[in-house]
């Protein structure tokens, strides 16, 4: 190899890290929590900040989605099934593995908690 060679394939090797670098800079921060009620978006929360929403309906119905340590759950639904609190944690690498894991669905509340993940 000449040397000219070897700094052409440097350049492009330090371009290929730079770019990889840029692009995992990018996506961080990017994933958010979309709550859903009826249909309609309720409210978005960011992944980063530990919160809990309590989501009060008329009628009764009662859902509290929680965001901890970069994943979301519901952890309380009136609901008479609990499928929606048996989901259990779900975090960004789960939806990049699996895309259905970035929904919770509490059907009789009407209330949806989308995980979307860059």
């Amino acid at each position: 190899m000449k040397r000219r060679d070897i700094i052409v394939i440097g350049a492009v090797l330090l371009a290929a890290l730079g770019l990889a670098l840029l692009g995992f800079a990018l996506r961080g921060g990017g994933d958010e929590v979309r709550v859903y009620l009826d249909g309609a978006l309720y409210a978005v929360l960011p992944l980063d900040e530990d919160t809990a929403l309590v989501i009060e309906q008329p009628g009764g119905a009662v859902n509290i989605v929680e965001v901890s340590g970069g994943g979301v759950r519901m952890r309380e639904a009136n609901c008479p099934t609990q499928t929606c609190v048996a989901c259990g944690w779900r975090y960004p690498d789960d939806v990049r593995a699996l895309p259905d894991a970035a929904w919770i669905v509490c059907l009789p509340n009407r209330v949806s908690v989308e995980l979307a993940a860059d």
